[in-house]
């Protein structure tokens, strides 16, 4: 059985504010089923489960640094507050424009699964080369358009900058990208 400890939430907030990580640890343990529920509540683009538990963490821990003492709310609702500040601090981040490129990222394994090859392997290493040499000429098939866009894109240029160097609009940057994606599946798909 486990001694849970019968200190107060406002004696373990005032030791964890002077630097006690047992009273640190205490708090965690005592309110893990807030923090768990309150991440179970959220889902932020990008982020996997135990990422947006850590951005719970992050509130809680805000909560005790600022909580004071002697107010009419209790703890664990400015706890809560927090909690949900900081995980809705996330999912603004990751929705952002210039987050966009990431969450719309398609690992090579994924489009040419026959591209990833061990060097153990001369044959596949030749297949690769040609491989290789065929999206050279692929990209010759791009519009204008299409090879700046995707080379702006392939350098971790956002969307917003991409169009602010080549003078169109963010949704002619987004097509152009798609369109170049089509044109990549469809040749990698021919093999």
């Amino acid at each position: 059985m486990v001694k849970v400890d019968s200190s107060s939430d406002s004696q373990l907030i005032a030791e964890a504010q002077s630097g006690s990580e047992k009273s640190l640890s205490l708090l965690v343990k005592r309110y893990g089923p807030l923090l768990g529920h309150r991440a179970k509540a959220f889902h932020v683009v990008g982020a996997e489960k135990d990422d947006v538990f850590q951005e719970c963490l992050i509130g809680f821990y805000k909560a005790i640094r600022d909580y004071e003492t002697g107010h009419d709310f209790s703890f664990r609702k400015f706890a809560k507050l927090c909690i949900d500040r900081q995980v809705i601090k996330a999912i603004k981040t990751a929705g952002r424009l210039k987050r966009k490129p990431l969450h719309q990222y398609e690992p090579i394994a994924k489009i040419a699964p026959s591209l990833i090859c061990y060097e153990s392997d001369p044959l596949r290493g030749t297949i690769i080369k040609e491989r290789l040499q065929r999206l050279s000429a692929i990209f010759e098939d791009f519009s204008l358009v299409e090879k700046r866009v995707f080379s702006l894109f392939n350098q971790g240029c956002s969307y917003r900058d991409i169009a602010s160097r080549t003078r169109l609009s963010s949704k002619s940057v987004d097509n152009a990208l798609h369109r170049a994606r089509q044109k990549l599946r469809a040749a990698l798909n021919d093999d």
